[in-house]
């Protein structure tokens, strides 16, 4: 059996050039014709009669193979037109049936009990996982059997959950994305690629301290997913294989803080092998200081809201954010409220909070385990006859109260009501202290990755430090300033600029002020240790902010301010617990 494939409109263009070609010969014909129909005798003889009677034959003949060309002509003529035809109708014969089977192939995709049967349609993309009540992401659905790619699966949110697998493609197309893994768990894997050709579906980013998922794998022609990225201190996951014959490998994912790279998959027959992830980054967050606020400050977001300009206060315990920075669908990601407290900074104003907990996000790929925050609703302020009043939420921006998101990050005393440091719940080693390098913008959590130079024992909160103040060519003598149960040494980053209790001896030059005035400027104030180990010293100028050093109760103590961590990086153990360690990482300098 032969088999001819023929296209209408060719052959009908054909036609009517061949006809333009007989319409030609035609009138060639016809202009030959009055020559070719009789010779005359060119004379009265035998010889000529008989020439004249030959070439007159021959016109005859002419003539006739001339009548007998144009008939063939035009019949050839319309047998290419009746082929035009008759292909034609041939395509419109089988137009309607391939419509049909169209029709009925898109109807047996919605419809075919095939999807019922196996669970998968014979054409389409599987559906997409979800979250489920317990938190657990589910795995996506597969793709159809002929054509069709994975669904993505579910992001997980419970702790140890696993994300969802990516679904696995049909025949052809692509595998499914693995979902986001819960605290401690692994990233879903990427569905495979279709059978016949598709890529593998990327892995899912891991939870904290957990491996990104693995990338899906082609099966025969197609690249393979791309790995996971890898949750904090956690490794990416490794790239799928691409296809048998023909496919590339996928990347490895990229490592969590602090975590290396995912493995690249493997290539086919023909292709290239995928490349290792990048490493992770250092475990640290911007620091930004202004002189209008003195005191330094990051980004932190908690119920899946935008970020919020948040203080980083040594000198208090646990994160408090204003309601009014909080949208309702923020509020109400946070879950339901696990109990009430108040604090007092200060000594100026009551903040009354409800406790929620919930997982506190600095970016950077850096977040805590769910952790207790409160959200103050009500602030009160003493007035003018010694009573606690409320501060309308529509003066909380008022410069003069200026009431913004606070996270405390002291230890022991500095505990506010039960909150405590967010820091304190990050993963692993993050949680053991906190460098605040200021001059370098930053904020690192873990271990102390610079050499320390001084140290102070029995926490930073409540501790013993040495003071001296000189002004105008006079000092007073170094004065040891311990915690009685009135007054204490606070190195206090929310201090501002710090306070002196009133019973601290001041230079002669001095003798004038009194609690409740500020050290004038051009004071130098230089704090040691016990063992009289200097630590810095700091002159009061109008170049570090309006807030000079207060002369306060003796209930107040000795608070650094914020001086200190101008001049260098100051690293904060958590280690003992209950009390903590500061350590200075600079020499001090005049």
């Amino acid at each position: 059996m032969s088999y001819v494939i023929a296209a209408p409109d060719l052959l009908g263009s054909a036609a009517t050039h061949v006809a333009g070609l007989g319409s030609s010969l035609s009138e060639a014909y016809a202009a030959a014709a009055a020559p070719t129909t009789e010779v005359l005798a060119a004379a009265d003889d035998e010889v000529s009669a008989a020439v004249a009677s030959l070439f007159s034959e021959q016109a005859k003949l002419f003539q006739e193979l001339t009548a007998q060309a144009a008939a063939f002509h035009g019949q050839f003529v319309q047998a290419v037109y009746g082929a035009e035809g008759a292909y034609a109708a041939a395509e419109a014969a089988a137009a309607g049936p391939l419509q049909t089977l169209q029709s009925d192939l898109q109807a047996l995709t919605a419809y075919s009990p095939v999807k019922y049967l196996t669970g998968r349609p014979l054409i389409g993309n599987g559906v997409n996982g979800t979250t489920d009540a317990q938190g657990a992401g589910t795995p996506g659905g597969a793709g159809g059997w002929l054509y069709g790619s994975g669904g993505s699966g579910g992001n997980s949110t419970a702790t140890g959950a696993p994300g969802g697998a990516g679904g696995a493609a049909g025949l052809i197309g692509n595998g499914g994305s693995g979902g986001a893994g819960g605290w401690g768990a692994l990233g879903g894997a990427g569905g495979p690629g279709g059978l016949l050709f598709g890529n593998g579906g990327p892995g899912g980013t891991g939870g904290p301290l957990g491996v990104g998922g693995l990338g899906g794998n082609a099966i025969l022609w197609g690249s393979g997913g791309a790995g996971g990225a890898g949750g904090e201190l956690a490794p990416g996951g490794a790239g799928g294989n691409g296809g048998y014959l023909i496919g590339n490998g996928g990347p490895g994912g990229p490592g969590g803080i602090l975590g290396s790279g995912g493995f690249g998959g493997k290539a086919g027959l023909v292709g290239a092998a995928g490349l290792t992830g990048a490493n992770g980054g250092s475990a640290s967050v911007a620091l930004t200081y202004t002189t209008e606020n003195d005191f330094s400050t990051v980004q932190i977001s908690v119920g899946g809201g935008p970020p919020i300009t948040t203080e980083v206060d040594t000198g208090s315990g646990g994160l408090v954010i204003p309601v009014t920075q909080l949208s309702p669908e923020v509020l109400q990601n946070l879950g339901p409220a696990t109990g009430t407290g108040e604090v007092d900074y200060g000594g100026w104003g009551k903040f009354y909070y409800t406790e929620y907990k919930t997982p506190v996000n600095f970016g950077n790929g850096i977040s805590t385990a769910p952790t207790t925050i409160g959200v103050f609703t009500r602030v009160e302020e003493i007035d003018g006859n010694g009573n606690w009043v409320n501060i309308p939420q529509s003066d909380w921006s008022n410069p003069k109260y200026a009431i913004s998101a606070d996270m405390g990050v002291g230890i022991g005393a500095a505990d506010d009501q039960g909150l405590i440091s967010p820091l304190r719940d990050l993963p692993g080693g993050l949680g053991q202290g906190f460098l605040m390098n200021e001059p370098a913008g930053q904020l690192q959590f873990g271990p102390n990755p610079l050499p320390a130079v001084t140290s102070v024992d029995g926490g930073w909160y409540s501790t013993t430090l040495d003071v001296q103040i000189s002004y105008d060519g006079a000092q007073s003598a170094i004065q040891p300033i311990t915690y009685e149960g009135s007054g204490n040494a606070i190195i206090d980053s929310g201090g501002l600029g710090g306070d002196l209790p009133k019973n601290f001896v001041l230079p002669s030059t001095l003798s004038g002020y009194s609690e409740g005035d500020n050290l004038p400027l051009g004071t130098m104030i230089s704090v040691f240790t016990p063992d009289g180990t200097e630590l810095y010293t700091t002159t009061v100028t109008t170049a570090t902010g309006g807030n000079a050093t207060n002369i306060g109760s003796i209930a107040d103590g000795f608070s650094t301010g914020f001086y200190p961590f101008l001049q260098g990086p100051i690293y904060f153990s958590y280690s003992p617990a209950g009390l903590g360690t500061a350590i200075w990482d600079y020499p001090p300098s005049v």
